[in-house]
């Protein structure tokens, strides 16, 4: 999931929060979101990052190559699997 927006430490860090509970791979494009100061900003990208987000700029973005993005959903989606089967067993 990649996210750009206003209002970092709302809408963007809301989402960021509940996309990681969810098991999402989370990119922030930092030069992409915005708060009403740099000082609001920085702690809320750190705060991301701590979390397990990745923050990158949109050049960052532009410069990957899809098949390089890390892909999660297998091993998800195996891991799910493998506890159902376990609960039932």
């Amino acid at each position: 999931m990649i996210l750009a927006g206003t209002t970092t430490p709302n809408c963007i860090r809301t989402t960021c929060y509940d996309a990681n509970a969810l098991d999402y791979n989370v990119i922030v494009l930092s030069d992409c979101t915005s708060s009403q100061t740099e000082e609001i900003q920085r702690v809320n990208l750190e705060d991301m990052a701590r979390m397990g987000a990745v923050i990158w700029t949109l050049e960052n973005l532009r410069a990957c190559c899809p098949e390089n993005m890390p892909d999660l959903t297998v091993s998800i989606r195996s891991d799910i699997l493998s506890r159902a089967t376990k609960d039932v067993l």
